[in-house]
Formats: C-alpha cells, sequence, structure tokens
C-alpha cells in the first residue's frame, strides 16, 4: 500500500491547492513568504476607507518608481515642478528656439522641449511650403497679366503705383500705405494690380492736375503729353464740349498735362 499524501486528512478541494508542496514546512514556508509579499504590496483601499487609509496609500506610492502624484489643483509650485520632470524647461528661452513668441507660447502651455521643437519645426515647414506654393500661383497669375496687357505692362504698372501713392496721400498714411502694400503678399496679387492701375489711369484723367500745379504721380514728360494729346483727339470727350459739366476741369487737366510735357 503506497504512503498516504500528508494533505489527505483534508478536504478533497483542497487537494488541488496544497498538493504542489511536499511536505508540512514547505505550505508553512509558502505560507510565510505570501504573508510578506502581501504586506509589502500596494493595497488600493475601498471606497469607504479612512482619510488616514488614503494617505498611507499615496505615501506608498511615492516610493514605486516611475510613479508621479499629481499636485492638488492649487499647487502651482507642485504643478511646476512636475512639468518640469517631464521637460519643461524653466524659462523660455531653454527650447532654443528663435522665434521668441512662440517659445513663450509653448512654456505657457507647459510643453516639454521635444513636444514645442517638434510642434516649431512642423510649424515653420507648412509655412515654408504655403509661401513656395503661393509664389508659385503669383508667378502663374503675373504670367498672364503680362500675357494680358502686353506693351503696356510697363505702363500699366506706373499707373497702379501712381495710384497707390496719391491713395497713401489721400488719406494721409504718410508713405504707411505704400509701404504695407510693399510687403510680401500684401500688394503682389495680380489682381489688386490690375485694380490699382485702373484707379491710377482714372485718376490720371480726373485728377492729376485739376486745381493742384503738383506733378501728383511724378508723370515723365513723355506720358502726360500722350496722355493730353488722347484727350485732345477725343471728340467726345467733356474738353470740346462747351455745355458739359466737367468741360473746364478738363480743360485745366489738359493744360496741367502740357506743362508737365514740357517743364521749361
Amino acid at each position: 500500500m503506497s504512503e498516504d499524501k500528508w494533505y489527505a486528512g483534508l478536504p478533497e478541494d483542497m487537494h488541488a491547492q496544497v498538493e504542489k508542496f511536499d511536505t508540512v514546512e514547505d505550505l508553512a514556508k509558502g505560507y510565510a513568504n505570501a504573508e510578506s509579499m502581501i504586506g509589502s504590496s500596494v493595497r488600493i483601499p475601498s471606497e469607504d476607507a479612512e482619510p488616514g487609509q488614503w494617505d498611507q496609500f499615496k505615501e506608498k506610492l511615492r516610493d514605486v518608481p516611475g510613479i508621479t502624484m499629481m499636485p492638488s489643483g492649487e499647487d502651482e509650485q507642485g504643478w511646476s515642478d512636475l512639468y518640469g520632470t517631464l521637460g519643461r524647461p524653466g524659462e523660455a528661452t531653454g527650447y532654443e528656439i528663435d522665434d521668441s513668441v512662440f517659445a513663450d507660447l509653448a512654456h505657457a502651455n507647459n510643453l516639454t522641449t521635444s513636444q514645442a521643437r517638434n510642434l516649431y519645426e512642423a510649424y515653420t515647414g507648412a509655412e515654408t511650403l504655403k509661401n513656395e506654393q503661393r509664389q508659385i500661383e503669383m508667378t502663374g497669375l503675373m504670367e498672364s497679366l503680362k500675357e494680358e496687357w502686353g506693351a503696356a505692362f510697363d505702363q500699366n504698372g506706373r499707373r497702379a503705383q501712381q495710384a497707390v501713392e496719391y491713395l497713401d496721400k489721400k488719406i494721409k498714411a504718410k508713405g504707411e500705405l505704400t509701404q504695407a502694400l510693399h510687403e510680401p503678399g500684401m500688394g503682389d496679387h495680380p489682381l489688386l494690380i490690375k485694380a490699382l492701375a485702373a484707379i491710377g489711369e482714372m485718376l490720371g484723367e480726373k485728377q492729376i492736375a485739376a486745381t493742384d500745379t503738383t506733378n501728383v504721380f511724378g508723370v515723365a514728360p513723355g506720358e502726360a503729353k500722350e496722355r493730353a494729346m488722347a484727350i485732345i483727339g477725343d471728340l467726345k470727350d467733356a474738353y470740346h464740349d462747351a455745355g458739359h459739366p466737367n468741360h473746364q476741369s478738363r480743360i485745366d487737366h489738359v493744360r496741367r498735362l502740357m506743362e508737365i510735357a514740357h517743364p521749361e
């Protein structure tokens, strides 16, 4: 007859749990080890646990590698320390990004150094691509405008510039309008240039020298003569109609153009 197992006297439903132990002494050692592990483990308190139990639980968590306790909502220094631990530099200059506005914004939003740099590279890359695409588009539109205007391209360009100078004086911008429209992306769109050229043409006919003895646009003598002769040659112009309300202003206009054409 085979020797009975040491746990033969235990209820049969417990045999599977203890049969891995060869002796009672092995079972006792296993129980002692389990108790030791349970004693050093971090157990989550129940929902109805006392505040002191939760404090003990938090204190144990502080010693667990890789675990960082979240500060309270009012603990500004605690949050600052936490973001510093995660990788946010102490000052915005710590990002070593040339754009100080972007760096300040990144620091205010507690970005880590790697997050800020990656975001900045993505942003500047997108802006560069956008500018390149716009430049290609504007170049194509400008080529179309050159084809449309043909030999009159330079003349219309001067008219557009004259319109800007006139409007700048009209609104007393003291050159700021002219400067603003010279900024990239502001005054280089062909549609705007066409509009300004049209304004310049209208102003050249009606405003250039009706009452002012100053050459508002700096029109060259040759162009001034060309404009004057065009008006004189157009029999439908108010210049030839004494009953037209603009008859006198057109006469004055032509006179001023001729003065510009023959300044001596």
